[in-house]
């Protein structure tokens, strides 16, 4: 998605605050509906993260285009199910040990027809592999977080306005400091001061949260928590760029008005969320 930086280059200032307005009407609508669900949890967090990870395969799905046949992208979405179940621990009584071998075995057995050039084959399923990890088996660990115990209210909160909080620090650093380019094949308008400054937002955003549900972790990991949010939170807006640019698309989808798409709007939570849970696993024995 363009900065509105980049957006007042090729249109005028009214379309702009047009744009603006849109964004902020969105976010005024998704927002609290998104930390509704934080707040009510359980099986009803759970739930909607197992749909939203359905929608996240369907925007991969649909970016890659002709790449992914038909009858790949249905594997692909009960895969994608398979996956996010199992994490939300939903395993309906099937081991992984079983669904592992037959996930490996459908993708490659799907691929053995169609109209595809073999390179073309070998290339579906790596994608084909790649969307179902990606959509499946990183956004519900939002849920996974909402369960973590005691903590888990704030812990969650902390991967989603953690990572805000970055990528908004990010924007206005770069653009009051940006000089040198971070990332510039990928996307060309994040600098290194930016992302510096993004992180510094994170860590200040978890000693904020730490303060105000007063936590009985201590600061020092709480610190930690959020340089691993403003970090992954940065490099998870790069990959997302970086489907977005081999697929050559702009925009994931336009489910969310002014934002694009789902993947879009979650792109840094998708990195932050399973990267905080790993971290308190880690931590766990002296938290």
């Amino acid at each position: 998605m363009l900065p509105l930086k980049s957006l007042s280059n090729f249109y005028p200032p009214s379309w702009v605050g047009n744009v603006l307005k849109i964004r902020i009407l969105s976010a005024a609508v998704f927002a609290p509906v998104l930390l509704g669900l934080v707040w009510i949890g359980g099986e009803t967090l759970k739930i909607s993260m197992l749909l939203l990870a359905l929608l996240m395969a369907w925007e991969f799905f649909r970016m890659c285009g002709a790449r992914i046949t038909g009858p790949q992208r249905i594997l692909g979405y009960f895969l994608t199910m398979a996956v996010a179940c199992f994490l939300l621990g939903w395993n309906f009584g099937v081991p992984m040990i079983v669904v592992l071998p037959l996930a490996v075995l459908g993708i490659m057995v799907v691929a053995l027809w169609g109209e595809q050039s073999f390179s073309e084959r070998f290339i579906s399923m790596g994608l084909l592999s790649l969307g179902v990890g990606y959509a499946g088996g990183l956004i519900v660990f939002l849920a996974l977080l909402r369960d973590w115990p005691d903590h888990g209210l704030a812990l969650t909160l902390s991967a989603l306005f953690c990572t805000w909080g970055a990528d908004t620090g990010a924007y206005f650093c770069g653009r009051a400091f940006g000089k040198r380019k971070l990332a510039p094949m990928v996307s060309p308008n994040k600098t290194i001061e930016g992302a510096v400054g993004g992180v510094i937002a994170a860590v200040l955003v978890a000693f904020l949260i730490w303060q105000a549900f007063t936590l009985t972790i201590p600061l020092i990991w709480m610190l930690i928590i959020g340089v691993v949010a403003g970090v992954l939170g940065v490099l998870g807006d790069l990959c997302a760029s970086l489907l977005k640019r081999a697929t050559d698309t702009k925009d994931s989808s336009q489910l969310i008005p002014g934002h694009g798409g789902v993947l879009d709007r979650f792109d840094g939570v998708m990195f932050v969320a399973p990267s905080v849970y790993c971290l308190l696993v880690l931590l766990e024995p002296w938290l």
